[in-house]
C-alpha cells in the first residue's frame, strides 16, 4: 500500500487526482493539503510518504526547487512531476534531480494507474530486498558472535592451532593491537530469567558504541555465566602480573548489565596478562575470585588476590567427632541439640574460610550418613522438598546462608522423623493401608479390608480409628480424592472418566464426594489447575 502526497497550487487538480486514486479502492494513504512547494516539503518531512506528486510551477517554492531540496536531504520518497507540453525543459532538470517519472497535463487516468502500479511493484521489491539484507546482516552478526565465542573458549582451553589460522582469528577482532588483557567472569545471582535467554551479544554490541574498549573484547555465555576477555585498562597495563587492575570499569559494566537482567551481579577479575597464551591462567584466577563471594557475599567485584583466594582444606579430624555427636542427637530425636552441634561445626569451618567445595562436601557426607542410618529420614526428604537437606546444600549461594538454611532443614527433618516415629502404624494397620492404596479403585469396603487382615469388621474399625485418627471411609475418601487430583492434572483424561478410575460407579457420586472434600467440583478444580500452569 502506497502513501501519497499531492502538491499543486490548484486545489481542483489536487482533489481531482486524489479522487481518481481513491476510486481504485486500494487503500492508499492520500494527503492533498499542500498548495505550494514549502508546504509540500513540510508534509513530506512529517508524513514520510512513498510518493510525492507535484506540479512544477507553484508559489513560495516551485517544483524544481522542491525536488532538489528533497534529493539533497536524502529523503526516500519517489517524486513524480506534473508538467504541460511546453515545460519539458523543466522536466529534464527535475529528472536530473532524482524525479522518478512525470505525468502530462491534462492528466490521463490510465497513465496515472500504470505509474502507480509500477511504483507499488517497485516498493514490494524494495521491501523484499531490505528484508533479505536485514536477514543477511543478522546472519553475519550471528556468525561473528559465534566466531568470537569460539575463539574465547579455544583460548581458555589452549586450543589455538595452527598458528597462521590463529593469527587471522585474533586480528579479526583487533586483539593483535592490544598489549595486555584481563579476563572477567560475571555471574547473575537469582536471575529473573536464565542468562542464556538474554541477548547479551546485541547488548554488548550497542554498549561498545559508548566505550571503544568493548570492541576489542571476546565474550561468551556458558553455564549461566558471562565470560569476557577485555583489553587491560591503561593504569593496569603491566606485564609482571603483580599490579591489580582497577575494578572501576567492571563495576560500571555490571551496573549497566541491570539494563538487561534483574539480580545481583558477582564478577571475578583476573590479573593482567601480557599474552593470549596466558588466558587459561587468567580464567582460573577469575573463577577463583568468584569463590570469594561464598564468604564475602554476592553482588560485588572481586579482583584476584593470591592470599584471599587460597582456601585451606577441611581435615577429617575437624568434623568426624562433631558428626558422630550430631548423629547421636538425631537418633534421640533431639532436634535442638542436633542443630546446635551442626551450627558449632559450621561456624568453626566458616571462620577458617575453608575450601567452599570441601565445606559443601562435608555437609553432603554428613547428610548422607543420616540417610544411611535412618531410612525414614531419606523417605521424608524425598516426600517433602522443604526437608530435602541435600538440596539446601546445592542451592546455598553463601556460607552464612548455607549455615542458616542447613541448620533449619536438619531441625525440620528431625521433628518430622520424631512425628513419623510417634504415629508409626502397627503391622495390621500398615497392611490394611497398603491394601487400600493398591485397591482403592475397586469396589472395596470395611468388610473387604477387615477380611484381608483377618479381623472382625467392628474390631478392625475401632483399631483403625484409634491408630489413624479417622474412620475407614474417611481414609478411603482421602486416598481416592488425592488420586483424582493427580488425574485431573492430566489433560488427556476426561473429567467423567476420573471418577470411574478412582472407584466411583457414577459421575454424580464422584462430583459430590470431590466437592465435599475440596469445596470445588472436579471441573472447577481442573480449570484452576490450568490457570496456575499458565501463570
Amino acid at each position: 500500500m502506497l502513501n501519497i502526497v499531492i502538491a499543486d497550487d490548484d486545489k481542483t487538480i489536487r482533489e481531482g487526482i486524489g479522487t481518481i486514486i481513491r476510486s481504485l479502492g486500494r487503500g492508499y494513504g492520500i494527503d492533498t493539503t499542500a498548495s505550494d512547494g514549502q508546504a509540500a516539503l513540510e508534509r513530506v518531512i512529517a508524513l514520510k510518504p512513498d510518493v510525492l506528486i507535484t506540479d512544477i510551477k507553484m508559489p513560495v517554492m516551485d517544483g524544481i526547487q522542491l525536488v532538489h531540496t528533497i534529493s539533497g536531504m536524502g529523503l526516500p520518497v519517489k517524486m513524480i512531476v506534473l508538467s504541460g507540453y511546453d515545460e519539458f525543459e523543466y522536466v529534464k532538470e527535475s529528472l536530473k534531480a532524482g524525479v522518478r517519472d512525470y505525468l502530462l497535463k491534462p492528466l490521463n487516468k490510465r497513465d496515472l494507474i500504470k505509474l502507480l502500479d509500477r511504483l507499488e511493484a517497485a516498493k514490494g521489491v524494495e521491501l523484499l530486498l531490505a528484508e533479505q539484507q536485514e536477514k543477511l546482516k543478522r546472519r553475519v552478526e550471528e556468525s561473528r558472535f559465534l566466531r568470537r565465542e569460539r575463539l574465547l573458549w579455544d583460548l581458555i582451553v589452549n586450543r589455538v592451532r595452527p598458528a597462521a589460522t590463529f593469527g587471522e582469528r585474533v586480528s579479526e577482532f583487533g586483539l593483535d593491537r592490544v598489549p595486555s588483557f584481563i579476563l572477567a567472569i560475571v555471574r547473575i545471582e537469582d536471575p529473573a530469567e536464565p542468562p542464556a535467554a538474554i541477548d547479551w551479544g546485541t547488548w554488548l554490541q550497542e554498549l561498545s558504541e559508548e566505550v571503544r574498549w568493548l570492541e576489542e573484547s571476546l565474550f561468551s555465555i556458558q553455564n549461566g555465566q558471562l565470560t569476557l576477555l577485555l583489553p587491560c585498562p591503561a593504569e593496569a597495563d603491566g606485564t609482571d602480573g603483580d599490579q591489580a587492575p582497577d575494578p572501576a570499569s567492571f563495576i560500571w559494566l555490571t551496573s549497566r548489565m541491570r539494563e538487561c537482567a534483574e539480580g545481583a551481579f558477582t564478577a571475578g577479575i583476573s590479573r593482567p596478562i601480557p599474552s593470549l597464551t596466558d588466558v587459561p591462567q587468567a580464567y582460573r584466577q577469575a573463577a577463583e575470585c568468584l569463590r570469594q563471594a561464598f564468604y564475602d557475599g554476592p553482588g560485588r567485584v572481586y579482583v584476584f588476590d593470591r592470599e584471599r583466594t587460597v582456601f585451606p582444606p577441611v581435615r577429617d579430624a575437624e568434623w568426624a567427632a562433631p558428626a558422630q555427636q550430631i548423629l547421636q542427637a538425631v537418633e534421640a530425636f533431639d532436634a535442638d541439640k542436633a542443630c546446635g552441634q551442626l551450627d558449632s561445626l559450621l561456624s568453626a569451618l566458616i571462620a577458617q574460610r575453608v575450601d567452599p567445595a570441601q565445606l559443601a562436601g562435608v555437609c553432603s557426607k554428613l547428610v548422607r550418613r543420616v540417610y544411611a542410618r535412618f531410612e525414614e529420614a531419606e523417605r521424608i526428604a524425598e516426600a517433602d522438598p522443604e526437608a530435602s537437606v541435600l538440596r539446601v546444600i546445592e542451592d546455598a549461594p553463601a556460607a552464612q546462608v548455607l549455615q542458616e538454611r542447613l541448620c533449619g532443614a536438619l531441625h525440620r527433618l528431625v521433628l518430622e522423623m520424631q512425628a513419623h516415629h510417634a504415629k508409626k502404624d502397627s503391622p495390621v494397620i500398615a497392611s490394611a493401608k497398603e491394601y487400600i492404596r493398591k485397591n482403592y479403585a475397586q469396589n472395596i469396603n470395611l468388610q473387604t479390608v477387615a477380611a484381608q487382615v483377618h479381623l472382625n469388621p467392628n474390631y478392625f474399625s475401632n483399631v483403625f480409628k484409634q491408630e489413624t485418627g479417622m474412620n475407614f471411609l474417611e481414609y478411603l475418601l482421602d486416598i481416592r480424592i488425592a488420586a483424582a487430583k493427580k488425574l485431573l492434572e492430566e489433560p488427556d483424561v476426561k473429567v467423567y472418566e476420573v471418577g470411574y478410575l478412582v472407584g466411583y460407579d457414577n459421575p454424580s457420586s464422584f462430583n459430590r464426594a470431590f466437592k465435599n472434600v475440596t469445596g470445588l467440583t472436579p471441573s472447577e478444580y481442573r480449570k484452576i489447575g490450568y490457570s496456575r500452569t499458565e501463570d
